[in-house]
């Protein structure tokens, strides 16, 4: 406990009232909505980052563990002190601190809550897209640290899908900026890592977030069904025919009994199963999408089908699920509310097993679902108050885990790990992946200090000792044909010291490296899986994007993905973080990716990540080899989320009279439009008139009504703004002219900026820095131009020039592809980020020779 002595000048350290050690006030600290307990010894209420900085540096010295806190909505325990310490409780940090509407984007402080920014950010015709059942009262900082999701996920993503960049201090009291406003920035990709991290790496002091348009309408359709089986195969049907749902809610037959005993009224009577469908997008598509799922449900002989026509009868048929907590509360003194992610098509096993588990063990069981992704939350019904009721609770809860975990699922889809599920990680991962993902921890808190007690389990299994036999390696290029001898080599390679260049086709660097061996993935061309129910495809690193999406196409799903190289590999494209105008509609690369197969430098081959819509069990390893050009380890294999080839699709050409003028035009559009695909802007002045250099494409993707209505929209504003020869293309998509403008360049230099400031950028660019050969890719704010053709020296001086002009807008510049001698004779990324030494030393930990890519990234500059 904190001596008298201590608590004294932990009171001094902040102004009055932001310290309690009261022993009284402590106890509601003590708790968050799960079960576990325990004992806060005080709590900071931080009211901005300098405030915490101090606490930090004071808690480091005196060896205090320090327990983040929002709301204390989690049911984990992610916020329970339980080997004491501080709680920083973010209640004071409560500020919207800027929102940019043309960027899409929203700068906060971590203690605002959920619904609050929904609040603020509705007049703006805004939304953020995460909406936990708790948003009404949750922090954004909560949610950050969970990886929170909710009911929408399925067509709208989780919170990393919207984390763009973090303010945070570390165990040390320094404050690092990590990502930003302007996307893909120059080094690893640590806000992707922290995002469900649950404060053991940092504290997070401001975040910025990428925001959506909000649909204008909303329609819901509930049908009920004899049992969960039945539901579960029509709802992998419904999105099978490219049906994407905004939400697709389940009540099973034991939950529906509770909730209408609760109302005193029959909402699906004797149904096994309840689904809520909610469609949405303009007026004119609703019904038509509902018709199409009504269609689709026959062949499963639903009991019932219900419309709402009038927000009234909506909010009736949502009554029930809604009421579902309430109920259960009245039912039982206490439940243990579990989180689980399974494939859909694995559901019905899981429930069957459950059920089977609880009543093994005594319990009744209820169960919600966001059944579109996949997210089970059985709700365990005890009572406290009997002797030896929360171990056996417990015991139940964990052979539930085990279960999902054997049946291909998560052990957390979107509530985190905390104390409760910690010894559960090791049916997930092996010894060696958990003893990766401590590697990162002890890296950024080596002290043990943040957070203490979560996630990883008490006594941790010891890896397997890498094999010292040594491996004879081939003359000449390293191509292995399977992802265990490619670990194998890079361990030989590792204990020889020698350098290596890992490589697929050699599509962004433009020649071969010299001075080492290279390492491809050529080999590694092989489709593993493909799911048609759970939608992912399990590929190996080697494969060609274009080959991929052939097969994928054949069968009617595509993985929403471009680049500007035929031969571009999906390895190479990850290791790139090369993201196209997609990114927009489908989200970039990291979103995309599932899980990945690495084989680090030391010889450990290991798995990250799930073949799942949601899954926040552990650290998110996968996302830093995103973008991190092979420096950390050789990616063998991925796993992709495949889509449905889209329903509908146009294209809107138009001539602008320059780039910056059709960045703020195609800008406006873009305000009003809700499935925009890609918005470019390609200036080739060999091809068109000298009057109108700058072709404005804008692709909208999405249902064919939804499509008809905003195409109008967009071509309405566009005509006010001045635009002329606006023309409808089939063909012509905006992601197939930044390809053909790309792949016909030499040498590219891209620049990253918030989409909003894009216009000032290019009104700023003289003729000569430019060149006349550019592209824009106005809704991800990046700029692709192409210098003449010369030397370093002049590569250098173009550099320098686009840096002037970004840095001050909080962007950045880099070589985008070229040969691959020029990483070494130019500044190819530019002045050192935050990031930079916590980079060197994950580099240092996991290739310590080093011998992987040397100089293709900053891992290897140490501040």
């Amino acid at each position: 406990m904190l001596s008298a002595e201590q608590k004294r000048a932990l009171t001094a350290l902040l102004p009055s009232g932001q310290v309690i050690t009261d022993p009284g006030p402590l106890v509601t600290y003590r708790w968050d909505a799960g079960l576990d307990h325990g004992h806060p010894e005080g709590v900071i209420l931080p009211g901005n980052a300098d405030d915490l900085q101090r606490i930090v540096h004071w808690a480091r010295e005196h060896n205090i563990p320090l327990v983040g806190r929002g709301s204390g909505t989690g049911y984990t325990g992610g916020a329970v002190p339980i080997e004491g310490g501080l709680v920083v409780a973010f209640s004071r940090m409560q500020a919207i601190l800027s929102v940019d509407p043309d960027s899409r984007q929203a700068t906060v402080q971590p203690g605002v809550i959920n619904a609050h920014l929904q609040k603020h950010l509705a007049p703006l015709d805004l939304s953020y897209p995460p909406d936990p059942a708790s948003h009404t009262v949750c922090t954004l900082g909560g949610n950050i640290a969970e990886n929170a999701g909710g009911p929408h996920c399925l067509k709208y993503g989780v919170t990393s899908n919207y984390v763009l960049g973090l303010q945070v201090v570390l165990a040390d009291g320094s404050l690092l900026h990590l990502g930003g406003n302007a996307l893909d920035p120059p080094e690893y990709d640590y806000s992707s890592l922290l995002t469900g991290s649950e404060g053991t790496l940092a504290l997070i002091t401001q975040a910025t977030l990428l925001l959506r348009r909000p649909p204008q309408a909303v329609k819901t359709l509930t049908a009920s069904f004899d049992s969960v089986a039945t539901a579960g195969k029509a709802v992998s049907t419904v999105i099978a025919a490219g049906i994407l749902p905004a939400t697709i809610e389940m009540m099973d037959g034991s939950m529906i009994s509770i909730v209408e005993e609760f109302l005193k009224t029959e909402i699906a009577p004797g149904a096994g199963a309840l689904l809520i469908f909610d469609v949405d997008g303009y007026p004119e598509s609703l019904d038509a999408q509902l018709d199409e799922i009504r269609k689709i449900l026959p062949p499963f002989q639903p009991l019932e089908i219900k419309v709402a026509n009038t927000s009234e009868e909506r909010d009736m048929l949502w009554r029930g699920r809604r009421s579902a907590a309430a109920a259960v509360a009245r039912l039982s003194p206490n439940e243990l509310v579990l989180d689980v992610c399974l494939p859909r098509s694995r559901l019905a096993e899981a429930l069957t097993g459950i059920n089977q588990i609880t009543a093994e063990h005594g319990f009744g069981v209820g169960y919600l679902a966001h059944v579109g992704d996949g997210n089970l939350h059985p709700n365990v019904l005890c009572d406290l108050s009997r002797p030896g009721e929360l171990e056996r609770v417990y015991q139940a809860g964990g052979d539930i885990l085990e279960l999902c975990t054997r049946l291909g699922g998560s052990i957390a889809g979107e509530h985190g790990v905390g104390v409760e599920k910690r010894e559960f990680l090791t049916c997930m991962y092996q010894p060696g992946e958990i003893a990766a993902m401590l590697e990162v921890k002890k890296i950024f808190d080596p002290h043990g200090l943040l957070n203490p007690g979560k996630v990883f389990p008490k006594h941790v299994p010891e890896k397997q000792p890498i094999n010292p036999t040594h491996h004879e390696l081939p003359l000449g290029e390293l191509t292995p044909d399977s992802a265990e001898q490619a670990a194998e080599w890079l361990s030989e390679l590792q204990r020889q010291g020698q350098p290596t260049y890992i490589s697929g086709n050699a599509s962004k660097w433009q020649e071969p490296a010299t001075g080492g061996r290279r390492l491809t993935t050529r080999q590694l061309i092989q489709i593993h899986e493909l799911s048609r129910q759970d939608f992912y495809v399990r590929v190996g690193a080697g494969i060609r994007l274009d080959e991929l999406q052939a097969e994928l196409g054949n069968l009617g799903f595509w993985v929403p993905l471009a680049s500007p190289w035929s031969t571009a590999t999906i390895g190479g494209l990850i290791s790139a973080r090369a993201n196209s105008p997609l990114r927009v509609r489908y989200g970039g690369i990291s979103d995309v990716l599932m899980a990945l197969q690495v084989a680090l430098p030391d010889g450990r081959l290991l798995r990250f990540g799930k073949a799942l819509v949601k899954d926040v069990a552990g650290y998110a390893m996968s996302k830093l080899f995103v973008g991190a050009y092979g420096t950390l380890g050789l990616i063998t294999e991925a796993t992709l989320k495949v889509y449905p080839q889209p329903r509908g699709r146009c294209n809107l050409l138009a001539r602008v009279p320059d780039a910056a003028t059709g960045a703020a035009w195609g800008l406006s559009a873009l305000r009003q439009s809700r499935n925009c695909a890609g918005l470019t802007i390609t200036v080739e002045p060999e091809d068109v008139p000298e009057t109108a250099k700058a072709l404005l494409a804008f692709t909208m993707e999405g249902h064919p009504s939804d499509l008809s209505a905003e195409l109008q929209t967009v071509r309405r504003i566009l005509h006010d703004c001045g635009a002329e020869s606006i023309t409808e293309d089939n063909k012509t998509t905006a992601t197939g002219l930044w390809a053909q403008a790309l792949n016909s360049s030499g040498n590219v230099l891209r620049t990253g900026l918030a989409p909003g400031k894009l216009p000032d950028f290019l009104s700023m660019m003289q003729p000569d820095i430019l060149g006349d050969r550019f592209t824009v890719d106005i809704a991800n704010g990046q700029v692709y131009c192409t210098p003449k053709a010369g030397g370093a020296d002049l590569i250098n001086s173009h550099l320098s020039k686009l840096r002037a002009a970004a840095y001050p807008q909080d962007g950045h510049t880099v070589l985008f592809s070229g040969p691959r001698r020029w990483l070494n004779q130019i500044d190819a990324w530019g002045k050192p980020r935050d990031s930079y030494p916590l980079m060197y030393q994950l580099k240092k930990c996991w290739d310590p020779a080093p011998i992987l890519n040397a100089g293709e990234f900053p891992a290897h500059i140490q501040d």
